[in-house]
């Protein structure tokens, strides 16, 4: 197939606000920069593909000047699959606050930053233009395996989690390599304490595969919405970064010698609509209340010593805790959202793009070897939960705007699709 890559820059200029943690961070460096990536292939009838950000999430501010550029020069955003890697160490000002779902969220995401985003979506278009313009003959090798000691679940290392990684190395006729991976775990080995700009393990990555040859790696996140590195970190600093970046370089490597060659005859996009109840919102005075009570036990499990993965959790509940209390003074007046999925099929590889953080307990049983969930695709509504999270009262849970058992409605509209458009089966063609 002909394949076009390009990957520019879009590193914000310091100091800068730094997104993801409910936390003011003011970072005054750069530790590694952060990219927009465009792998885009040639169909019978145009342009498909990925376009990736190190960015934590957008909507509308960015999806809507991005899509206007496209077609402006000959490319269907419907056609692409828009999506971001969520490190929690990159800019503020890429999401609306000021309304919609995400109104009130200044204290995670900021302020909406429009130079940010007009920056963010002229150096896309360049990279779109310098993919399509260095469109080649390309081989692809493809390879599956289990990577381990990276993302578990975080709420219950005992539950199973999702530790499949799946890989496509690219390599043109003139001996240019990408590789591009999925795999879920969110890219938080840097805390709140961090105060530099930095894509997280997937800039690591990125760099560490540079180093053997290849011209950039895309990191597509999976259904991470209830996997991280809480209970696998040994640190959280740069040094630990690096740790993870290295061990999975050693698995892309160990897993490159077993790929084996693909032929993409096909590339096919699509997308379908789900409509979602909101939840109810608290008593703003009983939210408050609740509040303050998990800041006190946060407090106290302090005093009494706790650390590591046992505090967060305790720091979850209470971040838990003021997401309710956000949404008990900023409910939307709708009682329903609708969401986007999106869909890039090429031959039977199934890659379905989730606008926000899906748990992986919700979506492993769909998966097959050639299902693969993108998150973070498209315009950024939040945690699609399951009930147990909703029961146990977790962060995830508490932080979503959708009513407790609604993301098991968009799992199964998800099924109803695969079902309907299995590679096995009818054309999916949009």
């Amino acid at each position: 197939m002909k394949i076009g890559c390009a990957i520019e820059s879009i590193t914000p200029a310091t100091p800068v606000y730094l997104a993801g943690f409910g936390v003011t961070r003011r970072a005054e460096e750069v530790h590694d920069d952060l990219f927009a990536k465009v792998v885009l292939m040639e169909g019978a009838d145009g342009y498909y593909g990925v376009i990736s950000f190190d960015l934590l999430c957008v909507d509308h501010l960015l999806l809507e000047r991005l899509k206007t550029g496209m077609e402006q020069t000959g490319f269907n955003s419907d056609r692409f699959l828009i999506t971001c890697t969520h490190t929690h160490s990159g800019p503020c000002g890429t999401m609306d606050t000021g309304g919609g779902l995400a109104k009130g969220l200044d204290f995670v995401m900021g302020l909406k930053d429009m130079a940010l985003i007009e920056g963010i979506v002229e150096k896309t278009l360049k990279a779109l233009k310098e993919a399509a313009d260095n469109c080649k003959d390309t081989r692809i090798r493809v390879a599956r395996g289990i990577l381990s000691g990276v993302g578990k679940n975080r709420n219950n290392k005992d539950l199973k989690g999702d530790e499949d990684l799946f890989l496509a190395e690219l390599e043109q006729e003139d001996g240019k390599r990408i590789l591009l991976m999925n795999f879920a775990c969110h890219p938080t080995v840097l805390s709140h304490e961090n105060l530099s700009v930095s894509a997280d393990f997937p800039g690591a990555v990125n760099r560490l595969m540079a180093e053997k040859g290849y011209a950039f790696t895309v990191y597509l996140n999976g259904s991470c919405g209830d996997i991280s590195t809480r209970f696998t970190r040994e640190g959280k600093g740069f040094p630990e970064v690096e740790r993870y970046g290295r061990l999975i370089v050693d698995k892309l490597e160990e897993l490159l010698l077993t790929a084996k060659e693909a032929f993409a005859e096909r590339v096919e996009a699509d997308s379908f609509q789900v409509r979602l109840r909101l939840k109810e919102s608290e008593d703003p005075e009983r939210a408050r209340q609740d509040l303050e009570l998990a800041q006190k036990r946060v407090e106290e499990a302090k005093r009494q010593g706790i650390q590591g993965s046992a505090l967060r959790l305790i720091e979850a509940r209470r971040d838990g805790a003021l997401m309710s209390f956000h949404y008990a003074r900023n409910r939307p007046q709708e009682t329903h959202h609708t969401v986007r999925v999106s869909v890039l099929r090429v031959n039977k590889e199934l890659f379905i793009g989730i606008p926000g953080e899906l748990f992986s307990e919700l979506s492993n049983g769909l998966k097959d070897g050639h299902i693969h969930f993108v998150g973070y695709t498209g315009e950024h509504v939040g945690y699609f939960a399951d009930k147990a999270a909703y029961d146990c009262l977790n962060y995830e849970a508490m932080s979503s705007p959708f009513e407790r058992g609604q993301p098991e409605i968009l799992v199964e509209k998800i099924r109803a699709y695969i079902r309907s458009n299995s590679p096995a089966g009818v054309d999916c063609r949009k």
